[in-house]
Formats: structure tokens, C-alpha cells, sequence
């Protein structure tokens, strides 16, 4: 009778049908010495972890392909006066792009203003730049306009893509939150860069000669540079929130400082250069934590630091 049991309940696991696998597609950057893109990987060079557990690579694909990229451009009163240096930073950063990648160019104001589509027209691209221009409103819906950037590129149909985002980090006025970006950029599965404008200085500076003029007192000049210093506080904290997206997304955050963008458009264009898919089968849920590892020597690895979501669809 007990042998009889045993039987049944193998033939009953046997029988059962194999937990339901999601075919995962993940974006790897990697790059070896001096930055410079590794383009002639294969399949077996890629070491994948899901979750701590090891999983095959079913598919790789190369680098030769376009990314889509989505360009967010912050657009708030912050940059009446550098908007100028930002668009020639963002032209910089465009031109050490390779030609091939489709634009697409998004100015955050009150609300999120497509300036140009997906394109490889880089002279409809060059307008686009042209036309960013701060509204003088107190509100830039930063985060709202960077999801309906990822959405677009989502609809595009590839798993190839990546958000750039040009900022001074601050958000006033987004339906969403820094949370609900965190789960759109483990949705996407794309990397996020952040190009980080630092105006802050001009910006409190200004304040404090429109407000108080020369002939303001010591008590009152006090009380603008204490509201400057909280000003700047919320500031720095909004800037580390957009660091730590960029790096779990795999992406990377630079800081203009007065250098401009220079260095990171090449670091930039090396990491777009140098981006395989991977797709393997996985078990599903979460989040889960990702590892990707190159047997290269000197080979360094860019991924998202997770994959998987945990909610259901409709909640996304």
C-alpha cells in the first residue's frame, strides 16, 4: 500500500507541469581598458546569475545594433541662465554618438513636450535642441517626463534602448514619485545616464540679488542664505537620488562640474558602443538580484543591479 502511495504521488509529480518561465532580456555594457567598448564577445564569454541562481544564455545579441535613445531635457527657470551651455553640452554628448541611434528629445516642463520623435534625421534633432527654452514656471515635471520618455521607448517595440537625462536633479510638480520611477526603470530594463547640470550656485546667487537689492540688511541677506542652504540641502539629496537610480539601472551618472560634458560623452558613447542582450528563460517574480560576469581580462560589466518587478501588470 505505501509502495502503492509513493507510486501515485511520483506519477502526480510527474505529471505536474514545469513552473512557468519568462523569457528575460537584459542590456550589458561592457567596456575594457581605457573605457574603450569590447565588441567581439559570445555567448559563452557571459556568466548570469537570476536571482542567485545560474542560467543559461539562450541568445546574444551584438552590439552593430542601434540603441533607441530617449534625451529628457529639465527645463525649469534653473536654466534661464546656462540653457545655452546646456544645449551645447547635449549637442557634445550627440555628436560622439554613433549616427545610427534614433533620437528621441523630451523637454520637462509643466508637462512633458516632445520636441522631436525617434529619429535619425540629425539636423530635425539639431532643431529640437534649438527649441528648448526655460518657461519661466516654478514647475518641471521631471520624473513624469522621463517615464513617458521610457513608455515611448517601450512602444518602440526593442529592448534596446536608454535614457539620458539632463538635470540639475530637482523635481517639482511629478504625479510620480522616485519609487515609482525605481520600479518604470526595473520594468524597462534600460539604462538611465544622468548628465548633471550644477546651476544651484547661480541660481541661490540670483535670488539673493533680485530679492534683496544692495541696500538690504545684514538680518535680512541672513534669512535668504539660511532659505539657500535648505534650498541647496534638498537639492544635493535629489541629485543622490538620480545617482543611485542611474547606477541600479546600469547606466551611470555624471556631474558637468566646468568641464562640461566632454569626458562623459565619451564614456557614454563607449558604453552604448559596447551594449550585447542578453536573453535567457527565468522562474520570474521579484525583484531579483542580477550578476553578469565576462570572462575578459580587464573586462568591466554594466547592468541593471536587478531584474524582475514583483507587482503585476496592471499595477505598472
Amino acid at each position: 500500500m505505501v509502495r502503492w502511495l509513493c507510486s501515485g504521488v511520483c506519477l502526480l509529480l510527474l505529471a505536474a507541469p514545469a513552473p512557468a518561465q519568462e523569457v528575460v532580456a537584459v542590456p550589458v555594457a561592457v567596456t575594457g581598458s581605457g573605457g574603450r567598448p569590447i565588441v567581439d564577445l559570445e555567448v559563452r564569454d557571459f556568466a548570469v546569475r537570476d536571482g542567485g541562481n545560474p542560467v543559461l544564455v539562450e541568445r546574444l545579441q551584438l552590439p552593430d545594433e542601434p540603441v533607441r535613445i530617449a534625451v529628457v531635457v529639465d527645463s525649469s527657470p534653473r536654466q534661464d541662465s546656462d540653457i545655452g551651455r546646456t544645449r551645447d553640452d547635449l549637442r557634445r554628448v550627440l555628436d560622439a554618438l554613433d549616427a545610427a541611434h534614433p533620437i528621441l528629445l523630451v523637454e520637462a516642463q509643466t508637462d512633458a513636450v516632445t520636441r522631436v520623435g525617434l529619429t535619425t534625421d540629425r539636423q530635425a534633432v539639431d532643431a529640437a535642441i534649438d527649441a528648448l527654452e526655460p518657461t519661466g514656471r516654478p514647475t518641471n515635471r521631471l520624473i513624469d517626463a522621463a517615464t513617458e520618455a521610457f513608455v515611448a521607448l517601450l512602444d518602440a517595440g526593442s529592448p534596446r534602448g536608454a535614457l539620458i537625462l539632463v538635470t540639475d536633479g530637482v523635481d517639482v510638480g511629478s504625479d510620480r514619485g522616485v519609487e515609482d520611477f525605481r520600479r518604470v526603470l526595473r520594468v524597462a530594463a534600460m539604462p538611465l545616464y544622468v548628465l548633471a547640470v550644477d546651476n544651484f550656485e547661480g541660481f541661490s546667487g540670483g535670488l539673493g540679488a533680485r530679492t534683496a537689492g544692495a541696500g538690504a540688511s545684514a538680518q535680512f541677506r541672513g534669512a535668504l542664505e539660511s532659505l539657500a542652504s535648505r534650498m541647496e540641502a534638498v537639492y544635493d539629496a535629489q541629485r543622490d537620488n538620480w545617482r543611485s537610480l542611474a547606477e541600479e539601472s546600469g547606466g551611470a551618472f555624471f556631474d558637468a562640474g566646468d568641464a562640461g560634458f566632454s569626458a562623459p560623452a565619451g564614456t557614454l558613447a563607449a558604453r552604448l558602443q559596447g551594449t550585447y542582450t542578453l536573453y535567457y528563460r527565468s522562474e520570474g517574480g521579484g525583484p531579483r538580484p542580477l550578476d553578469v560576469r565576462v570572462e575578459r581580462a580587464g573586462a568591466a560589466v554594466h547592468h541593471p543591479a536587478t531584474v524582475g518587478f514583483g507587482e503585476g501588470p496592471a499595477d505598472d
